[in-house]
């Protein structure tokens, strides 16, 4: 009887067993199905996030690059209009004066990729006799070509596009001969007939760099007429930069990144002014348009940075992973559902950190070109809907070079992160200080950190900065700065017009150092001094 009811119930867990092991089979099918067809989506999610993310990245990384690029496009545009009313203003300006001139502005500083830039007189062949005497009382570089001034290459024509007076940079490195008639040269003569036709700035190709020509007429207005603006034509304003050093700017932290830049001119010719950076198959590209006096056209392409792994071949890789996890015990499933979770909170902060990094200067942590560009247009549309105070304040720093040769650059980058920590000390939490490169910063303000003026503001900054800094282990060293500032005030109709204005105020502080100058009509003939 006893080995009846174990036999019984012996037989009845065996049964149960059974009866649960037929129960878990469905359960097993069920969890293998569903992770087999959670991990097709997976991988179908998987890889539509790296083609967005790719997407968002590489447009970070264009408008970065255009950006940057185009400010320094424009300011190389508004360098060649600075000198063309500079000479418009004063048409006897000799060429001790333009160099004085030259020097007062900080050009070649501030224009590190300049190599030259004066006017070229439109000279008639009657008149040319009397234009070689003047160069013989006045010639460029202050010294006579040996032998005498003469045209090259000679010959008669009705008209010279010959260079009254220039600077070289460095001093000494022309690239064309004295009396050269430029009008001679292939592309010139063109260019030279566009600006004066459209009365625009024109860019052209020339000696292995990139010419930027200005119009200068008689009138202190272009006349409204062709004929009118040709018969009042009086010279060009020229300057030569290395479109080399343009580029490596706007690419400087993009090594896989290719730039590629069009210009055309009002007149509608068009010409290839450079491209740096490697080109690779796949590459995602953008062209960006900015309208300048005609258009500069940007082609930006990068390869999408997955690792050497395309996103389908990642999305089909995460559904077979998934699949063979799939078929493992349940256990294994929650593992692996946390390990996913993980890895995707660390590919969120990984992005995070990118987008980090693309809008903020690395040295200083400060708000970069890309991102101050969102905040002027953010702070204009505020300015406008509330009716309040709004300014863009651009800061540079006096003779910070002389920091870097006589320090070193590790001092100089010490004394640039102390100069952002002090300016950050000066404004409101809702302002905004950014680092625009080198030694530029910028601050906008608004509301009431405007309350008793934009100039308070500047003094106080002026204030900070000029106090003295130590650098350097042990007891260090002591060195003192100042900064000059451009002011920018009132509506404006964009971020690059705002900052456009502050750029030319701050040409005109930077004449005497340790001051600013708010943007204006007298803004322009006499600087405040803090």
């Amino acid at each position: 009887m006893a080995k009846t009811r174990t036999h019984h119930r012996h037989g009845g867990d065996q049964l149960a067993a059974r009866t649960a092991r037929r129960a878990m089979r469905p359960v097993a099918w069920v969890v293998l199905v569903l992770g087999m067809a959670g991990s097709v989506v997976t991988g179908v999610l998987w890889r539509d996030y790296l083609v967005h993310e790719a997407g968002q990245a590489f447009d970070r990384t264009a408008a970065s690059v255009s950006t940057s690029l185009t400010m320094q496009l424009r300011r190389e545009g508004d360098l060649a209009a600075t000198i063309a009313a500079q000479v418009a203003t004063n048409p006897g300006i000799t060429n001790a004066e333009f160099t004085k001139w030259v020097d007062a502005v900080h050009a070649g500083d501030r224009y590190p990729g300049v190599t030259g830039f004066g006017f070229v007189e439109r000279v008639p062949a009657d008149q040319l006799a009397a234009f070689t005497a003047d160069q013989a009382v006045d010639p460029i570089g202050g010294t006579a070509p040996p032998g005498g001034f003469r045209v090259l290459p000679p010959g008669a024509r009705p008209f010279y596009c010959l260079g009254r007076i220039g600077v070289s940079e460095p001093p000494g490195t022309t690239p064309l001969p004295t009396g050269y008639d430029v009008c001679t040269a292939p592309g010139i003569a063109q260019a030279v007939n566009d600006a004066t036709d459209t009365a625009q700035l024109v860019a052209v190709p020339f000696l292995a760099r990139v010419g930027l020509i200005v119009p200068v007429y008689r009138t202190p207005t272009p006349p409204p007429l062709l004929e009118a603006r040709r018969g009042a034509i009086v010279g060009w304003v020229g300057v030569l930069f290395s479109f080399d050093k343009v580029l490596a700017t706007a690419l400087a932290g993009q090594p896989s990144t290719h730039l590629r830049v069009v210009r055309r001119n009002a007149s509608g010719t068009e010409a290839v002014l450079g491209e740096a950076g490697p080109t690779a198959h796949g590459a995602v590209h953008r062209t960006i348009a900015v309208e300048a006096d005609g258009w500069w056209i940007l082609d930006i392409s990068a390869p999408p940075n997955h690792f050497g792994v395309s996103p389908a071949e990642q999305g089909v890789g995460v559904a077979l992973g998934g699949t063979a996890v799939s078929v493992l015990l349940f256990l294994l499933l929650r593992v692996l559902v946390t390990s996913r979770a993980k890895a995707m909170l660390l590919v969120e902060e990984r992005t995070g950190e990118l987008r980090y990094q693309a809008l903020h200067d690395t040295l200083t942590g400060l708000p970069n070109r890309a991102l101050i560009m969102d905040r002027v247009e953010r702070m204009l549309a505020r300015s406008r809907r509330a009716e309040a105070p709004f300014a863009a304040l651009f800061v540079d720093l006096d003779n910070f070079k002389d920091i870097n040769d006589s320090l070193g650059h590790a001092a100089g980058d010490e004394v640039l992160r102390g100069v952002a920590g002090r300016l950050q000390s000066v404004v409101r939490a809702s302002d905004t200080v950014g680092r625009l490169g080198g030694d530029e910063f910028i601050v906008l303000a608004e509301g009431e950190s405007l309350a008793h003026g934009p100039d308070v503001l500047a003094a106080r900054l002026l204030d900070v900065v000029r106090e003295p800094f130590v650098v350097g282990t042990g007891d260090g060293h002591q060195c003192t700065v100042t900064a000059s500032i451009g002011i920018a005030v009132g509506d404006h109709g964009s971020a690059d017009g705002m900052l456009r204005d502050a750029d030319i105020a701050l040409y005109q502080a930077k004449a005497g150092k340790d001051r600013f100058v708010v943007f204006g009509d007298r803004a322009q003939l006499e600087a405040p001094t803090a």
